[in-house]
């Protein structure tokens, strides 16, 4: 193609030439030569200074692999790029979670799950977060102790949450780490100042004492302790 020629010769003579690289992705986009417009969106990325000058154009790239190269794996290493420049950016974030679980690169979907909820400030997604994260640990990397691990700092964020607390006893059993949630549960009991939760709790507590570590002081304990809290 002439065209595309005659850019291409600007582009040496200017490396930098914006209208150069507007053009040729102009016309490499009308011929549908994917993998070449891609090179000029990277060699666009390269002369911009803005931050988000680039993400945008990086979001251009990302879709092209993804959409009509329909190569993942392409796809997946710019919106990692994007993930670089804007740790917060939704769209990215959507897209390698779904990169990262059709691919089964279950580690970096760990490390992206934990990212995102590092940023996050709603405590019913930092608990919803940790939550797939222990998924992932137990279902996909044969790690059950990580998923306990991780749904303990989701009990401390939220305590009366259903799934967290059956999930904790469920692996305390797997794992056999009852001394390690018990040790848990006495340090968030001691927090919460809604008598009804904390009464909750500490039967609970008396339950597994008694159950699963066959210490009865402890159980008898941890009831009688609820009763004065909460006698109904």
């Amino acid at each position: 193609n002439e065209a595309v020629d005659a850019w291409r010769k600007v582009l040496d003579l200017q490396p930098d030439s914006f209208q150069a690289l507007a053009a040729l992705e102009q016309l490499l986009t009308q011929e549908a030569r994917w993998e070449e417009c891609i090179q000029v969106l990277e060699r666009k990325v390269s002369a911009l200074a803005d931050d988000q000058e680039k993400i945008d154009v990086l979001m251009q790239a990302a879709n092209i692999w993804q959409e009509k190269v329909e190569n993942a794996n392409e796809a997946g290493s710019v919106y990692e790029r994007i993930h670089q420049l804007e740790p917060a950016n939704k769209v990215a974030f959507d897209a390698l979670n779904e990169i990262y679980r059709a691919g089964w690169h279950w580690e970096k979907l760990v490390e992206l799950l934990l990212a995102r909820h590092d940023l996050v400030d709603e405590v019913s997604e930092k608990v919803a977060l940790l939550q797939e994260v222990a998924k992932v640990y137990e279902a996909h990397l044969s790690q059950p102790e990580g998923a306990f691990m991780v749904l303990q700092a989701a009990f401390e964020l939220d305590y009366t949450d259903d799934v967290t607390v059956k999930e904790l006893e469920r692996l305390a059993s797997v794992t056999g780490q009852w001394n390690e949630l018990l040790t848990k549960c006495n340090t968030v009991v001691q927090t919460i100042p809604d008598p009804k939760v904390r009464s909750n709790l500490l039967v609970n507590m008396g339950i597994w004492y008694g159950s699963e570590l066959a210490r009865l002081d402890y159980a008898v304990a941890s009831v009688n302790q609820a009763l004065q809290i909460d006698p109904e």
